[in-house]
């Protein structure tokens, strides 16, 4: 059972999103508890943590679904938002608040099915998918999309998390975290970073922006990182 948001304010796409969800529910089987607001900025202005996915309009009344989302993952970093909108020019600034996607009015169900698809098997890693190493003050677990970034130093691999704190597992290899990360989302700017690519807001000449901090990108992985970056990023463009 997931718990879904809808905020919507026109009666007409509300309902048509109501009917796909519903349609949704009968051929995936999977269950959806919806509640529905009209009110886009009541909602937004008194969000809190509870909701597993948020299927929301971007152009409403007194507010931009895409600003209110802002606000809405720094309070819950595991909610799924889908967009919908009439306008497409919104479709890339999706990835600003990592959105599992952004569908055109009026919405088609397979359209719909193939985002809340995505979104519940990204809703499904959350729970599930975590990193197991031992620190200084034992056997540590840290849940893998957490990790803005894996740098190795001095034979000794550091967790930076996207709250900015850090774990030194001691006497690690960068390769075996690799391989267990690979298909997560992860790539290499270079030999001593494995990078989460949502937390990776430019690519420069020589370097990387990710989570505030610039990190090298050697010319021997820059092609490969920019094809893993291009790729995660294809979903909203």
């Amino acid at each position: 059972m997931y718990k879904l948001a809808l905020v919507e304010d026109s009666l007409s796409d509300k309902e048509n999103l109501l009917k796909k969800l519903s349609q949704y529910q009968q051929d995936s089987q999977q269950a959806l508890t919806i509640t529905c607001f009209e009110d886009g900025l009541k909602f937004y202005s008194n969000y809190e943590p509870g909701f597993d996915i948020v299927v929301s309009d971007i152009e409403m009344p007194y507010m931009n679904g895409l600003e209110a989302a802002k606000k809405i993952r720094e309070l819950d970093k595991k909610v799924q938002i889908i967009f919908v909108s009439k306008a497409s020019q919104y479709a890339v600034r999706g990835y600003e608040v990592d959105a599992v996607g952004y569908v055109l009015k009026p919405v088609t169900l397979f359209t719909l099915s193939e985002l809340l698809n995505k979104a519940i098997k990204k809703l499904t890693l959350l729970n599930n998918e975590y990193i197991l190493f031992n620190d200084e003050n034992g056997l540590r677990k840290i849940p893998i999309p957490s990790i803005a970034y894996i740098e190795v130093r001095d034979h000794d691999l550091y967790y930076h998390l996207d709250d900015n704190k850090s774990y030194r597992s001691k006497r690690a290899s960068l390769s075996s975290q690799e391989e267990k990360l690979k298909g997560k989302g992860f790539s290499k700017c270079n030999n001593c970073y494995l990078i989460n690519l949502k937390f990776v807001t430019m690519i420069k000449k020589d370097s990387i922006i990710v989570n505030n901090q610039e990190l090298p990108l050697s010319r021997g992985k820059k092609h490969d990182f920019e094809k893993d970056f291009v790729s995660y990023l294809g979903d909203y463009l």
